[in-house]
């Protein structure tokens, strides 16, 4: 039996095998990802797109909304299982697997959207420290407080984009 998507809570403690990640559904659950409480990840065969779930109770699981399923990926390492890598998740010293490294999409890239980021210096001199912090490009909401051979300057200088 499945629970229906729903509003999640999830917290998490310390980091790799240590870490303890627990969920609290909208109808009060609060569960462990244990080995009482395994989370699994199934895909769509036609699109790849994963569906994660974790057991609640006596059968029950609950599918992982998307919002709270991106911030559990961004806690997932890669570790040998059976022979074989995973990219998955640690959670009560257990490693719960999500999906093989060959089978994960190719990282986007992003761009440093320099009217927020590194404040701390002159908006010229801000594709440089995006360079540093390894964004792919750089955008910014008001480019016309510089003219546009300053900003091609200071991108050519900086190597940004």
């Amino acid at each position: 039996m499945t629970h229906p998507s729903s509003p999640w809570i999830s917290t998490w403690r310390d980091e790799g095998p240590d870490q303890c990640i627990t969920f609290t559904t909208h109808v009060g659950d609060i569960v462990t990802a244990d080995a009482d409480h395994p989370l699994r990840v199934t895909r769509d065969p036609a699109t790849g797109e994963p569906a994660p779930y974790i057991h609640i109770r006596a059968g029950l699981e609950a599918l992982i909304d998307r919002k709270s399923f991106y911030r559990l990926v961004e806690l997932c390492l890669h570790h040998d299982v059976a022979g074989k890598d995973w990219f998955g998740l640690w959670s009560s010293g257990r490693f719960f697997p999500m999906i093989p490294p060959e089978d994960l999409p190719e990282c986007p890239i992003y761009a440093a959207n320099v009217t927020m980021l590194f404040t701390e210096v002159p908006m010229l001199a801000r594709p440089d420290l995006a360079r540093e912090a390894n964004f792919g490009g750089v955008e910014v909401l008001f480019p016309y407080d510089h003219p546009a051979r300053d900003w091609q300057a200071a991108l050519t200088e900086h190597a940004a984009c």
